[in-house]
């Protein structure tokens, strides 16, 4: 999900995972997992790499539990 600071705030990372969502969709996935990072509180942006919590809960994902405080596992279930 790494998106070059130069195209940022953009909606890329938004665009490459509802392309992700899609494929997924049409190679028969029914569920996707995935864990993003919940940037709350920190001071640079290197750890959200994976994606921010934000972006995954914009496209229907809901969080199943935390093992860490930033790092929620997300799930979406493809219907």
């Amino acid at each position: 999900m790494y998106v070059n600071p130069d195209y940022r705030n953009q909606g890329i990372a938004k665009k490459r995972l509802e392309a992700a969502i899609q494929f997924a969709h049409s190679n028969g996935a029914v569920t996707l997992e995935a864990f993003p990072d919940d940037p709350e509180g920190r001071t640079d942006d290197s750890a959200i790499y994976t994606g921010t919590v934000r972006t995954f809960q914009d496209l229907g994902f809901f969080e199943v539990e935390r093992h860490h405080p930033l790092r929620p596992i997300m799930r979406y279930e493809i219907k």
